[in-house]
């Protein structure tokens, strides 16, 4: 893994750190969940509600899953040596692992589920994650490579794919969650 990688992973980690704490843990997904439950107005009891904390839940057993985890946190140390050693000796499992998380990603702010994120979608995703909205408009045009005024489930693995495994500074998908070479998102 070179330099740029280990910024981005540890941007993405503390991006994911919902509670700031330096440890990622089920909260920070469950928190998530919620907030985008709150925006999109789905009560305390609906369904949907109940059908987005599973997702996040999931996904972050999933992790621990695939980090062979014992305990239910995981620390900006492991989260690095996680991707560094699947890439290296790994790499179809390191691309399906990446399918997974866009796969999650999309899922969650395709709020109309029409397969596409829509820029209002995208804009949600940076309040959710409490990302520097000054970038929204530049990671959105960056995705949209056809220019149709959506990012399509396949432009999002794209740009996902470059975020995680590009050496390429100037990579479309590193803008995926905005300014990639800040150290952290703002404070949500």
């Amino acid at each position: 893994m070179n330099a740029i990688q280990k910024t981005k992973l540890e941007y993405l980690f503390a991006i994911l750190d919902a509670n700031h704490n330096r440890i990622l843990q089920l909260d920070d997904f469950t928190n998530v969940a919620g907030r985008i439950s709150d925006q999109l107005g789905f009560g305390e009891q609906s369904k949907a509600r109940l059908d987005l904390n599973l997702k996040s839940y999931r996904l972050f057993v999933q992790i621990l899953a695939d980090m062979g985890k014992q305990d239910i946190s995981i620390n900006s140390d492991e989260w690095l040596t996680f991707f560094e050693y699947f890439q290296r000796t790994r790499p179809k499992f390191i691309q399906r692992y990446i399918a997974r998380v866009a796969n999650y990603v999309f899922s969650l702010f395709d709020h109309n589920n029409d397969q596409l994120i829509s820029r209002e979608e995208y804009i949600n995703m940076f309040k959710i994650y409490g990302l520097n909205e000054e970038f929204v408009h530049i990671g959105f045009d960056k995705l949209d490579q056809n220019n149709d005024q959506f990012i399509s489930k396949d432009e999002l693995m794209k740009g996902f794919y470059e975020f995680f495994l590009s050496a390429n500074e100037d990579a479309p998908g590193n803008w995926i969650f905005g300014d990639w070479r800040s150290k952290r998102a703002k404070v949500a």
